[in-house]
């Protein structure tokens, strides 16, 4: 057993390179595709480097300088390396590079490229051209909608914004109604002072009449007192309630920035997918012939039913980079059945995601594809990528 696991070391060995010999053009991105920033700072502080008060960036510089040549950093990189990708070792050490060339084109539109990409990185005796294509690759990616993904930030940056601004008018409601009802207190307190005094007037009215006329103008203070307060309780009143409706705005607005949090998690996320995708994608000049892949899809008008509305500008650049013509319904049926009937009755393909829809949709969807006679999907997810695999299955159905 133990002879087994050593010739196939050594075997290993014979056809990968330690981290340290990797292709320069490949050494930046494996670190940042195959090791977290967690990672590589964990495998600096096993070889006693200092990492407090260090950003990100600060952790990877370092980690890169001590990848130029074999040290103990580089070694325990690459037995990490190693460790963690020795299924992908095992799987890829066989094939020829043609054959790995297909396997990264493959992985790339999965966007799973990890465990490739260090095979091919570390395998010996790979031709420059594809490495050079590679890193080509995977430096576009690198740029590609960034500034979509910034955009999203500066939403959520605004959101921010106008939260701390409500809350802040939310706390001065609040000091104003407390000082209100201190206001309050008091004057009940002087009231109830009055009324003590006047009844106790009213006793010695009985016995003078001579107090009279004083004791009707204690009374009629008391009345004025009394309508203060009145005014004072009704200006309270009010105050409570245009708090409690600034509460409910506060809450909405927390709920409204909680489901835009959530819904740029989910553009980021799908930003990232879209990415790996966007390389086989090929642009349509809308005069296809048989050979295209797209041919039968070229001109045919692709509706989309639901889905997450913020990527409704990603699924238009998905099907026209396909050649098909686009049209999108946002799932709300506050217009009735006709807005939904007309735009079926003019498209060709139906795409309907159940995850980001209304059940009345996806149920008269249905219906009108039924009595159309025409060609619907129901996804399961509204993805970039459930999009993409959906038309691909169309267009492999219509071959």
């Amino acid at each position: 057993m133990f002879d087994h696991k050593e010739n196939k070391q050594n075997k290993s060995d014979s056809i990968f390179n330690p981290v340290w010999a990797v292709s320069m053009d490949l050494k930046c991105p494996l670190t940042g595709v195959c090791l977290t920033t967690v990672e590589q700072g964990r495998i600096l502080k096993k070889t006693g480097i200092d990492l407090k008060n260090v950003t990100p960036y600060h952790i990877h510089n370092c980690f890169m300088s001590h990848l130029s040549n074999e040290n103990r950093v580089s070694i325990k990189a690459n037995h990490y390396l190693k460790h963690k990708f020795q299924s992908s070792l095992d799987q890829f050490s066989e094939i020829n590079e043609e054959e790995l060339a297909e396997s990264w084109s493959v992985s790339l539109k999965s966007g799973d490229i990890a465990g490739i990409l260090y095979v091919i990185a570390s395998r010996k005796e790979i031709s420059r051209s594809l490495i050079f294509s590679i890193y080509g690759e995977l430096h576009m990616l690198g740029h590609a909608n960034m500034s979509d993904v910034m955009k999203a930030r500066r939403a959520l940056e605004m959101e921010k914004k106008v939260n701390r601004k409500m809350a802040a008018c939310l706390n001065m409601e609040k000091l104003r109604l407390k000082e209100v009802k201190r206001q309050n207190k008091s004057l009940k307190k002087l009231l109830d002072s009055t009324e003590l005094k006047l009844h106790r007037l009213s006793k010695q009215a009985d016995n003078s009449s001579k107090d009279g006329k004083w004791l009707q103008s204690l009374k009629k203070e008391n009345i004025q007192l009394k309508n203060i307060i009145d005014a004072i309780e009704k200006q309270n009143c009010n105050l409570e309630k245009q708090t409690q409706r600034l509460e409910r705005e506060k809450r909405s607005l927390q709920i409204e920035k909680f489901e835009l949090k959530s819904s740029n998690e989910i553009i980021v996320k799908e930003l990232d997918g879209f990415i790996t995708q966007v390389s086989s994608f090929r642009e349509c000049g809308k005069r296809c012939e048989e050979s295209c892949p797209e041919y039968h899809l070229c001109e045919k008008r692709v509706l989309i039913v639901g889905g997450i509305i913020k990527m409704k500008q990603f699924y238009r650049k998905l099907i026209e980079s396909k050649g098909g013509v686009f049209e999108y319904h946002d799932g709300y049926m506050k217009n009735g059945n006709k807005n939904l009937g007309d735009s079926i009755s003019r498209s060709d393909i139906i795409l309907c995601p159940v995850n980001c829809n209304s059940y009345g949709a996806c149920d008269r969807t249905k219906k009108l594809c039924k009595k159309l006679n025409k060609p619907v999907k129901m996804l399961s997810g509204s993805s970039l990528n459930t999009i993409f695999n959906a038309l691909s299955e169309s267009i492999t159905s219509q071959n």
